[in-house]
């Protein structure tokens, strides 16, 4: 789920699950609010700039590394796909 800040996105909120699953639209609802007041909650504590990374976009659609600030230890894999 997007983390969007002043209509720019400022991280990503990533939920899995052990079995693969289709989250239901409550759940999904459920996320986005979550993801809404995160973004109030690392904008008042100042965690991404103003002018930073997040108003990059990529030029091609080749693979990229994108660095970032994990907020809670885990690991993740997946595609960032701007749309």
């Amino acid at each position: 789920v997007p983390i969007i800040r002043r209509e720019r996105a400022v991280g990503v909120l990533s939920v899995q699950h052990v079995d693969p699953r289709k989250y239901d639209e409550v759940e999904i609802e459920a996320l986005q609010t979550v993801a809404m007041v995160l973004s109030e909650l690392i904008a008042n504590a100042e965690l991404v700039d103003a002018s930073g990374a997040a108003t990059m976009r990529p030029q091609s659609t080749a693979p990229m590394r994108i660095a970032g600030l994990k907020l809670v230890d885990g690991m993740a894999s997946g595609y960032a796909v701007f749309h």
